[in-house]
C-alpha cells in the first residue's frame, strides 16, 4: 500500500495539532498567538530565510572540531602545546597576527 507524501505544512500540523487542545491546560497561551505560529513557516517570508539559511549550510564541508570543550578546553590543552612548539622551534607563530589588540 502506498501512502501519499505529505506537504510540510501537512506534517507539521499533525505534529503540533495535539498542542492546540493544550490551551485548557496551558492558560498562558493566547489562540491568536498560537495561530500566528502556525503560520508561519508556511509564509513565503520564513520559507525564502529557510532556503537561504539550508543553502549557507550546505557549503559547509567540515564539522568543527573544538569537542565538547570548546574554546576553552584547546585553549588549556592542544593549543598550548602547539603554541610551545612553534615557540621552540623558533618559528613566528601565524596566530598572533589574529589577537585582539
Amino acid at each position: 500500500m502506498k501512502h501519499k507524501p505529505h506537504s510540510e505544512s501537512e506534517v507539521f500540523m499533525a505534529v503540533l495539532m495535539p498542542f492546540e487542545m493544550s490551551f485548557e491546560v496551558h492558560k498562558h497561551l493566547d489562540r491568536q498567538d498560537w495561530e500566528m505560529f502556525v503560520e508561519t513557516p508556511t509564509t513565503e517570508q520564513f520559507l525564502e530565510k529557510r532556503e537561504h539559511f539550508k543553502n549557507l549550510h550546505g557549503r559547509i564541508t567540515d564539522n568543527h572540531r573544538l569537542g565538547p570543550e570548546g574554546y576553552p578546553g584547546k585553549e588549556k590543552g592542544k593549543w598550548r602545546k602547539e603554541d610551545a612548539a612553534i615557540e621552540e622551534a623558533g618559528s613566528e607563530n601565524p596566530w598572533d597576527s589574529f589577537l585582539d589588540a
